[in-house]
């Protein structure tokens, strides 16, 4: 008996850690000095001359393969095709020296990003020592053909650029112990000389599994059981910041279990430019003469979805921007007054703002700027590009113009309202007032509607007979009163964001009035129902 309890133990502890291989490359086999096996997949764009056969003091064996690019932009070295699953979380376990940074990925062909998924912060290598690391991703998409990537950047001779062996990819054991960093965000700017370093650890009991081991920048490892790990007295620069679980003895578990994080540490922020200056050009390219700048910018978010955000700072041209960032556009709403630190770029002719290195909300719930009314004609004009703007009495002549767009003409020309930020199924001849900030991509601007209230059907409005609505008081502290010159049948009551907050329904009179006493302040949309199935939509502000 006692024998099979001690099996079940050796079991249980096994089985906790337990992780199921689905690749191995050691890059003993090579078929060229530039092609090991099992590698250089078709998303590897890593050229020839920069994947070597190194064979100076590997990891193990006789080989390792040396990777070299000392630009910024990323390039990719892949694994070949893999059958990869969905919901699957896969650990990319590598050794790698030298100077340069490193991170992995994953090509699994899903619909959005061009197939592939988030790639993982970048670990910076600076040691002729070599150090194992792991990385997470997570397939979207099951595919045959899906590839797992070393993304690698800045490579340089001074420790004779990167040098990586023995991979390791397994699938990850739902009870297999992890730690992940919270904060600060990967590759933020920290405006003090301290930080916290955030964590949490699942599968794990800190002081009885073991601890965490981290190091900073290269440095001599230290130890703790809890988080946040706060450092302090640091000056102006960059940082890498590495935590692993490790046992009790100090010793890394197996496969090692790690998370890491960069940041820059800068006690000034660079030079404060507005939205207007920023976009503000005569150079016929459209191009911001502020392309290329680190700067520091702000305003009033008035758009968002998973991948970036649109922010304005006063009414009309050249006040609108888009901010390119996945990381910080999930912690900001429509109505925050933002102040961000990023670098002005030039995508394909879309002035963006990105890799955002700072981001600090002031207040929220704030009255948006008014959308400036245009024609389809001033919509493909660059003074509009990123600005809140609003086309009238448009008419729907192609529901389905590809990629998400529908076509509209408002007489003086045709342009495209595009699902970017809010999906809409229009309908062919139909009649809109659409409201958006205005996008730019493949080579043309369209409008981007935020949600339901930014698309006004006035298909059924007898424009010679308007409909008067009287609202006061507009600020309202309690009491919203409504008075049309028509019965109403129902109010609806939306927020900025599209989401409807309740529905009024009324006894077939004109006037009314709601309570929005509880309401936070800000901004909000009525939709106002008339029994003849007309329409009308009004804004007003909550104090």
């Amino acid at each position: 008996m006692k024998r099979v309890l001690l099996l079940s133990l050796i079991l249980i502890t096994f089985n906790k850690f337990f992780s199921q291989v689905v690749f191995q490359n050691d890059l003993e086999n090579w078929s060229n000095p530039n092609t090991p096996a099992g590698m250089k997949g078709s998303k590897t764009n890593l050229e020839n001359d920069s994947i070597i056969q190194y064979s100076t003091s590997v990891h193990g064996g006789q080989y390792a393969v040396q990777l070299i690019n000392t630009e910024s932009t990323h390039k990719r070295f892949t694994t070949q095709p893999l059958q990869v699953t969905t919901g699957t979380t896969y650990n990319i376990s590598f050794w790698v020296r030298g100077k340069g940074n490193i991170r992995t990925g994953l090509f699994d062909g899903r619909t959005a990003n061009s197939g592939y998924a988030p790639y993982n912060p970048y670990i910076t290598i600076n040691s002729s020592t070599w150090t194992q690391y792991t990385q997470s991703v997570t397939c979207e998409n099951t595919n045959n053909a899906g590839e797992f990537i070393f993304s690698v950047q800045n490579t340089s001779t001074d420790i004779d650029h990167l040098q990586l062996d023995d991979i390791e990819i397994t699938i990850n054991n739902p009870n297999a112990p992890s730690i992940s960093i919270t904060l600060p965000v990967n590759n933020s700017q920290v405006m003090y000389s301290f930080v916290n370093i955030e964590f949490t650890v699942s599968n794990f009991v800190l002081g009885t599994d073991g601890k965490v081991k981290y190091t900073v920048n290269s440095s001599a490892p230290s130890y703790t059981l809890s988080s946040p790990i706060t450092l302090t007295s640091l000056s102006d620069g960059q940082y890498s910041v590495i935590l692993e679980l490790v046992d009790t003895s100090q010793q890394s578990l197996n496969p090692p279990v790690s998370a890491n994080v960069n940041f820059t540490v800068n006690t000034a922020l660079p030079p404060y430019v507005s939205i207007y200056d920023i976009q503000f050009t005569a150079n016929s390219s459209g191009d911001s003469p502020y392309a290329d700048d680190i700067i520091q910018t702000s305003g009033i978010v008035t758009g968002t979805h998973s991948q970036g955000f649109f922010l304005q700072n006063g009414y009309g041209e050249w006040n609108g921007i888009y901010v390119f960032s996945a990381v910080y556009a999930p912690q900001v709403v429509i109505g925050d007054s933002i102040t961000i630190v990023g670098k002005v770029k030039e995508y394909y002719n879309l002035t963006e703002i990105t890799n955002i290195s700072y981001l600090q909300v002031h207040s929220q719930n704030n009255i948006l700027p008014n959308p400036i009314n245009v024609t389809a004609s001033q919509v493909k004009s660059e003074q509009y590009e990123g600005v809140l703007v609003k086309i009238l009495n448009a008419t729907c002549v192609n529901p389905n113009a590809g990629y998400g767009m529908w076509t509209v003409n408002d007489g003086t020309d045709t342009c495209k309202i595009h699902n970017l930020l809010y999906n809409y199924t229009p309908v062919l001849n139909r009649v809109y007032n659409i409201t958006g900030p205005v996008y730019y991509s493949f080579g043309e601007f369209r409008i981007e509607p935020r949600f339901s209230a930014d698309i006004v059907d006035i298909t059924n409005i007898d424009e010679k007979s308007v409909i008067n609505i009287n609202f006061f008081p507009n600020p309202v502290n309690n009491n919203l009163n409504i008075i049309a010159d028509k019965n109403i049948s129902s109010i609806m009551l939306f927020d900025l964001s599209g989401k409807i907050i309740c529905t009024y329904y009324v006894s077939e009179t004109n006037t009314t009035t709601i309570d929005v006493s509880s309401l936070y302040k800000g901004s909000y949309v009525l939709k106002i129902h008339f029994f003849d199935n007309e329409g009308k939509t009004v804004n007003f502000i909550k104090h």
